[in-house]
């Protein structure tokens, strides 16, 4: 499945070669297409559809809205030394790496030329120049790329016991440039953030909240360093030790998405992800708190925001361990959040127009604003390999909340529907979805939660007045700090 916002190219480079991004900007493993709305949703039910939306986004680190974009794409930052090395000096190099990597011996100082070969050419001025295209034709434009290329092969090596070794002394090397590469050139950080992204080790998570900690990083860093925060804890199934790791690691991320509201939605989706896959919603369980769930309610509360944003911090929030000090914990809130943010996702839908001479011609919006639904399903859902998740499973559904999740179904089928149609189909489709957006705005409107506090003293969502048909007035969640 395609990533929900693949990067563009930069002029002559395969952008990682299309392959080492996989799965950077996708948050979660294919799925299975939704069963009809009347079925009952247990766990093992997938909450999405293998045509998971698409959108051209600018992710390119380049065209990104970073604040310090012109002083970070400046060529002037410090090289590495890494020397000249003929093609057959680096292929026998990269044949014996790999063999370590299999687990077939230990040779540290050769581990050391790589490393230092590799992350050097991530640094050169003129690698650097020849992939933004402001040097000769006779560069190397994919010099970068390649560079990156040859530093991730040997960690998607599987991790097993006869190359722990290896793996432990690869990344204390690649840590040990740390510094110059997260402080250099906007392009030689991101690609040296990806290959630490995929590291999966518990050494590069303090390196990672480091980045996620500094107001100056880059946002594109700040986004790799969450889905490494993922892939470390292997998406919550690898619990990290809370003291030192999961814990820090969450404050940093709830720090970070209450004191960026600007940031690109991507970055704010991978950073909610992340907090998540670490499942801590407290630093402290016998406070009767859930201060870092809280940033993530804030977000799933607040309808100026992207409705994908918004279901993402639904799913966070269906994901995370709740103390049993906590006192009054609200899932109907969140239910009836995630069900606004699905109904402007699905008048997004509906409001599409339908030219009559090229009816197809705005479906991949359509699977754009799927794309909210489906992930708001998953937040009832769950996973069902990891325990007490979903809000289905964190305690027993409420009249509200299966009301809702219901009538999410019933609209992700049909918007589903929607974009899958052709020809002749495509208008009857729009209607289905309208109908469907009718039915949950109704259901909204007249069942608003009783109680608008996500957790006692925690922060609240604005609720529209009861009994009224008419439309919810904007709503936004009470934000401990930052502005939106």
């Amino acid at each position: 499945m395609p990533g929900i916002w693949e990067p563009r190219r930069i002029k002559g480079s395969g952008w990682l070669a299309a392959g080492l991004l996989a799965g950077v900007f996708v948050g979660t493993a294919p799925a299975q297409d939704l069963p009809p709305p009347d079925q009952e949703s247990p766990a093992t039910d997938a909450a999405a559809s293998r045509n998971a939306a698409v959108e051209d986004l600018p992710v390119n680190p380049v065209i990104w809205p970073e604040p310090r974009r012109d002083e970070l794409l400046r060529n002037e930052f410090k090289e590495l030394p890494g020397g000249i090395m003929g093609d057959r000096d680096r292929n026998a190099m990269t044949a014996s790496i790999m063999e370590m990597a299999r687990g077939r011996g230990l040779d540290r100082p050769l581990v050391k030329k790589y490393v230092d070969f590799y992350l050097a050419e991530l640094t050169k001025h003129s690698n650097i120049a020849a992939m933004m295209g402001t040097e000769g034709a006779g560069r190397n434009p994919r010099a970068l790329d390649e560079a990156a290329n040859q530093l991730l092969q040997p960690l998607l090596e599987p991790s097993a016991p006869n190359n722990q070794s290896f793996r432990r002394e690869y990344v204390t090397q690649l840590l040990s440039h740390a510094d110059d590469l997260l402080n250099g050139h906007l392009l030689s950080r991101t690609f040296y953030t990806v290959v630490l992204s995929r590291a999966g080790g518990v050494d590069v998570v303090p390196t990672l909240i480091e980045q996620l900690r500094d107001p100056q990083q880059a946002y594109m860093v700040k986004l790799l360093a969450a889905v490494g925060l993922t892939a470390a804890s292997e998406s919550g199934r690898r619990p990290l030790d809370a003291n030192s790791q999961s814990v820090p690691a969450a404050r940093a991320l709830a720090d970070f998405l209450r004191n960026a509201p600007d940031a690109p939605a991507p970055v704010q989706i991978r950073c909610l992800e992340a907090m998540g896959a670490l499942r801590q919603a407290t630093e402290n369980p016998l406070s009767g708190e859930a201060e870092l769930a809280g940033a993530a309610f804030e977000y799933l509360a607040d309808e100026q925001a992207d409705p994908l944003v918004r279901a993402w911090a639904g799913r966070t929030l269906s994901r995370m361990v709740y103390p049993i000090q906590l006192r009054g914990l609200n899932l109907d809130v969140v239910a009836y959040e995630l069900g606004r943010a699905a109904l402007t996702a699905g008048e997004r839908i509906a409001a599409l127009p339908v030219p009559d001479a090229e009816a197809t011609k705005n479906l991949k919006l359509v699977e754009r604003w799927t794309e909210p639904l489906l992930r708001g399903l998953e937040a009832f859902i769950g996973d069902d390999t990891l325990r007490s998740t979903g809000l289905n499973n964190l305690g027993s559904p409420t009249p509200l909340s299966r009301g809702v999740e219901q009538r999410i179904r019933a609209l992700s089928k049909v918007a589903i529907q929607y974009y899958q149609a052709v020809g002749s189909q495509v208008k009857p489709a729009q209607r289905e979805v309208q109908s469907a957006v009718d039915e949950l705005r109704i259901y909204l409107n007249q069942n608003p939660p009783r109680n608008a506090e996500f957790y006692s003293g925690g922060p609240t969502a604005e609720l529209p007045a009861t009994g009224t048909e008419a439309a919810p007035a904007p709503a936004a969640a009470t934000r401990t700090s930052g502005a939106r």
